[in-house]
């Protein structure tokens, strides 16, 4: 009788702990189907890509479109399920394009504009790609061809297009709001300076926060916003740095996180050397305030508000050719940076798309040895959220000499006069020292490094940052001849 009762009770706590290892592994013992936390390998494109476009569609897939292989320009598109992890190919555009812009209309199309294609032409043509058919249709021209302009949606449903560069690679100073309800582009004011590889932001209460880009010749550090209701333009200060190349992240105060890109020459730094450091913008007081912790310094990286409020930078360009393999973090709440989780891929100028789960995916770029890749990979959020250790203020390697400049081309006159507004607090420039931690993970390129992806960039390292065109974004043989005609 005792031993029946013994084994009762063996039996009784067994079938506890069953019931609890179901409930944590789900039946059949399986991890529920969530990728742990950080950096994992998703499923490949079936093209390499870097400079193309990518979008967050309604339904949760993720659109991308064009690019540039490392020797054509891509008129193909492909569509990423997060529920079965795969790329599938969709329509096709009409040319081939990089250095385009796509954004999501209301209605859940997507609005594809302008470009760089084959011969040095920039593309005035824009196309709208309908999810629920998997085509693309052509809209109404822009006014001007334009490539790395800045495209953003309005809380009217209509799309600001703005800036960029066109043929002979003058910058833009112009904008143009397209209608989705009538498929035209109207003109609307002019920014005060031209300007290319700028970032625009939507702000909260709907104006539009332009910061920094290239134009002739120099680097901007001004911070312009749009005013939709007005349809004028109207400078709001400087940032302590020039930047070009960076990106911009809205944090979920409404402030506006400035970080990283290439910034102006000085006797301590060539044009191409990446900054480490970054900036807060609050619209509500036009005040900036700088992040005490640095950033490593990283251009052509992206900028990603995470769901618990952190924003991660992955990926980006270090100084020379090197690339990043490691992520960081911005914590608001602390106002400083801290080192990340390694990356499956060390990547630059690919893509960075928020999933409706709070995962991101980062989709193609630039790998090691220059290499265009077609690898994806996913970050997951760590629901916990530890403390990462801070990120030092770490030296940056030998510059690399700067590309002569070419020469100015006029800028288009401006038709709004930018509003006066107090200059900012000064900001210091230098950033005190961090904890010690292991040093980043930067991928050189290496002679005898095995190819992963058959497109190559043409153009040593990111000469585009010091040259203040976009060499990186030719087709090998079009960035050779770019070059030769800055020589002569």
């Amino acid at each position: 009788m005792g031993d029946n009762r013994m084994s009762s009770s063996i039996l009784v706590s067994l079938l506890i702990v069953a019931i609890v290892l179901a409930g944590v592994f789900g039946v059949g013992g399986k991890a529920a189907a969530q990728n742990p936390a950080g950096f994992t390998f998703a499923d490949s494109m079936s093209n390499e890509r870097a400079y193309h476009a990518a979008t967050t569609l309604a339904d949760g897939r993720v659109l991308i479109t064009g690019g540039a292989d490392g020797f054509f320009p891509l008129n193909t598109a492909e569509v990423y399920d997060p529920t079965t992890d795969q790329f599938d190919t969709t329509g096709v555009m009409a040319e081939g394009r990089f250095g385009h812009r796509s954004t999501l209309l209301a209605d859940g199309r997507v609005l594809v504009t302008g470009g760089q294609t084959e011969n040095d032409r920039f593309i005035d043509n824009a196309e709208v790609y309908d999810p629920a058919t998997g085509e693309f249709s052509a809209v109404e021209p822009m006014s001007v061809g334009r490539a790395q302009h800045s495209s953003t949606l309005l809380p009217d449903g209509t799309v600001l297009i703005a800036g960029g560069f066109s043929n002979r690679f003058k910058f833009l100073d112009s904008a143009e709001l397209f209608d989705p309800a009538t498929s035209v582009f109207i003109e609307t004011g002019s920014l005060s300076k031209a300007r290319s590889h700028h970032r625009a932001t939507l702000l909260p209460d709907g104006a539009v926060l332009f910061s920094g880009g290239f134009t002739d010749g120099a680097t901007l550090s001004i911070l312009t916003v749009y005013d939709p209701a007005q349809g004028t333009f109207a400078d709001k200060g400087n940032m302590a740095e020039e930047r070009a190349t960076h990106t911009a992240a809205l944090l979920t105060d409404g402030r506006v996180l400035l970080a990283g890109g290439v910034g102006a020459e000085t006797q301590a730094r060539t044009a191409e050397t990446p900054l480490n450091n970054a900036e807060l913008y609050d619209p509500a007081s036009g005040e900036l305030e700088f992040v005490p912790r640095g950033m490593l310094p990283r251009s052509w990286h992206s900028a990603t508000l995470l769901t618990d409020g952190h924003v991660l930078i992955a990926g980006g360009a270090a100084s020379g050719s090197g690339v990043y393999g490691i992520a960081g973090l911005y914590d608001p709440e602390k106002n400083r940076f801290s080192l990340g989780e390694s990356m499956a891929v060390p990547r630059n100028s690919h893509t960075a798309s928020v999933l409706h789960d709070g995962s991101v995916l980062l989709v193609g770029g630039l790998i090691k040895g220059q290499r265009f890749t077609a690898s994806a990979e996913l970050y997951t959020p760590d629901v916990e959220a530890p403390t990462k250790t801070p990120v030092p203020v770490v030296p940056t390697e030998t510059p690399v000499p700067a590309t002569p400049t070419p020469a100015p081309t006029p800028a288009a006159t401006a038709t709004a006069t930018p509003t006066p507004a107090p200059a900012p607090t000064t900001l210091a420039r230098a950033l005190p020292a961090a904890e010690p931690t292991a040093p980043p993970t930067i991928v050189e390129p290496t002679p005898n490094a095995t190819p992963v992806s058959g497109g190559t960039c043409s153009a040593s390292g990111h000469g585009v940052e010091a040259a203040h065109l976009a060499l990186m974004l030719l087709p090998v043989g079009l960035a050779t001849r770019a070059v030769r005609r800055r020589h002569n």
